[in-house]
C-alpha cells in the first residue's frame, strides 16, 4: 500500500513545488543576455550589455563570526523588502566580486525591473548597481564555491588568454553561480567572467 503511494506523492509533490514558486533548476530562471563572438580553447568571448544589479557587501561588524547573511539581504530585498514593497522575480546567475568573504554579491534585476526603475532598497546595506557592459571571456567550472576553487578558475582563464593573445583587465574577474545550492555538485554551472581590453 505505502509503496504504490509513493510514486503518487511524487507526482503531486513535484508541481506543487513549482507552482508555489520554487524552482528546482537554474532554466525556471531569467538570465542577461549575451552574444558569444568567438569560442576559443576552452572559454568563450561574449558581448554583454550593461547589467542593472542589486548588491550587498560582507558588513565586518555584523557578520563576524556569523553565517554569511549577503544573500539573505539580496533575497529580503526582491521579497518585498525594498521602498516599493515590489515582489521581483530570482534571476540567474548569482555574481560575486573576486576576493573571498569580503567581496560583493549582487542579484542581476529582470530586464522589465531595469527598465521601469528598480525600487530603492530597504536596507542601507543594500544598494543598486550596475556591471559595466563589453565584451568578457567566460570560463565555465564546476564544484562547489569557495575561493580556492575561484582562484585555480581564474588562473585557468588569465593563462587561456595569454595563450590566445587576448589582454584581459587588470580589475577582479566576477564569479558567476548559476544554480541552487541542491544541485548536485558534478551538474553545477559556474563561471568566471574577465573583461577584455
Amino acid at each position: 500500500m505505502k509503496t504504490k503511494a509513493l510514486p503518487v506523492l511524487a507526482v503531486l509533490t513535484v508541481p506543487a513545488i513549482a507552482y508555489g514558486g520554487l524552482k528546482l533548476s537554474r532554466a525556471g530562471y531569467e538570465s542577461p543576455r549575451y552574444k558569444v563572438e568567438s569560442k576559443q580553447d576552452g572559454f568563450e568571448v561574449r558581448r554583454y550589455p550593461a547589467m542593472k544589479v542589486v548588491s550587498t557587501k560582507m558588513d565586518p561588524a555584523a557578520d563576524r563570526g556569523q553565517r554569511d547573511s549577503r544573500f539573505m539581504r539580496l533575497f529580503r530585498y526582491i521579497d518585498k523588502g525594498n521602498a516599493a514593497g515590489q515582489k521581483i522575480a530570482m534571476t540567474t546567475p548569482v555574481f560575486m566580486e573576486a576576493g573571498g568573504e569580503g567581496g560583493a554579491m549582487s542579484f542581476v534585476l529582470p530586464e522589465g525591473v531595469a527598465e521601469a526603475g528598480a525600487p530603492e532598497p530597504g536596507s542601507e546595506q543594500v544598494y543598486l548597481a550596475e556591471i559595466e557592459g563589453g565584451r568578457y571571456a567566460a570560463l565555465r567550472f564546476r564544484g562547489s564555491r569557495s575561493t580556492e576553487a575561484e582562484r585555480k578558475a581564474a588562473a585557468r582563464l588569465r593563462t587561456a588568454l595569454e595563450k590566445a593573445g587576448l589582454k584581459g583587465d587588470t580589475g577582479a574577474p566576477i564569479f558567476a553561480y548559476y544554480d541552487p545550492p541542491w544541485t548536485p555538485r558534478a551538474l553545477r554551472r559556474n563561471e568566471v567572467l574577465i573583461r577584455l581590453r
